[in-house]
């Protein structure tokens, strides 16, 4: 391995290492720069990746509550309208037949 090679993986080991403890120190040179904005911008990304889908699972929890609600009362309501149908359907035909018996 040559060492620019070596180098090279040293340097991105050291960021690895900086990117998991979330540290960086921001210094004049551009390296240095680029370094600190590098991890400054991995640890926003995992902070905002874990909001989402803590989010995501909220709302998925929340989903789920007014699922199993709906499975509860979708039957009852179904039975509900039924009969409000028949009653409507009743009535016109008892309207039906005293309008036509006069």
């Amino acid at each position: 391995m040559s060492s620019v090679t070596a180098s090279t993986l040293r340097l991105l080991e050291r960021m690895l290492d900086k990117i998991r403890r979330g540290s960086a120190e921001l210094g004049a040179s551009p390296p240095k720069l680029l370094e600190y904005v590098l991890v400054r911008a991995t640890t926003l990304g995992r902070r905002v990746e874990n909001g989402v889908v803590t989010a995501a699972k909220h709302a998925a929890a929340l989903l789920d509550a007014l699922q199993r609600s709906l499975y509860e009362s979708v039957p009852l309501s179904s039975m509900l309208i039924g009969v409000l149908f028949t009653v409507a359907v009743l009535a016109i035909a008892v309207a039906t037949v005293m309008s036509s018996a006069r």
